[in-house]
């Protein structure tokens, strides 16, 4: 069953349709959580230098959330694929956003067998975390991932390219 998420801008469907373009997977990680042993990930931002404007999570065996957190108005992360320390103080302000009395949190559901694509805001300004109390029974995430611009141009990105392919 697919659903199309009715809130999506027409613009920001069309943004992230052409980011797919350019997708290839080059990084295949996976985790898995077991209620039984509280397993969670924290709050982070997946590196903005090493991977594209793109990152896809399939959800296997039990449903979870997703949630993300932010500070209004706080350190955001670099568009520019460069680790900026703008980008750092971003990645080191999540250690400390639970705690933060203006922080703003979503949680996305993730249902078994369902894939979230993180692009735009989503991936670069906000930060995203598995809790351990949204662990039910044991899941797996498969999350895959393409070089970005900055490194696919290089002569090692091209040779990471081929050998994904």
């Amino acid at each position: 069953r697919v659903e199309a998420d009715a809130q999506l801008d027409p613009a920001e469907a069309a943004a992230c349709l052409a980011a797919f373009r350019d997708f290839s997977t080059t990084d295949v990680f996976v985790l898995r959580y077991l209620e039984a042993e509280a397993s969670n990930l924290d709050f982070h931002a997946d590196d903005d230098f090493g991977y594209g404007e793109v990152i896809l999570d399939l959800s296997l065996e039990a449903d979870g959330v997703l949630t993300f957190g932010r500070i209004p108005d706080g350190p955001g992360r670099a568009t520019d694929g460069e680790s900026s320390p703008r980008a750092r103080a971003g990645i080191a302000a999540a250690r400390d956003l639970a705690r933060h009395a203006e922080a703003c949190f979503v949680r996305v559901p993730l249902p078994a067998r369902s894939v979230a694509v993180l692009h735009a805001d989503a991936r670069w300004h906000w930060q995203h975390a598995v809790l351990a109390r949204d662990v039910v029974g044991r899941r797996t995430s498969v999350t895959l991932r393409t070089l970005s611009p900055a490194l696919r141009d290089t002569e090692i990105g091209r040779e990471v390219l081929d050998r994904a392919r």
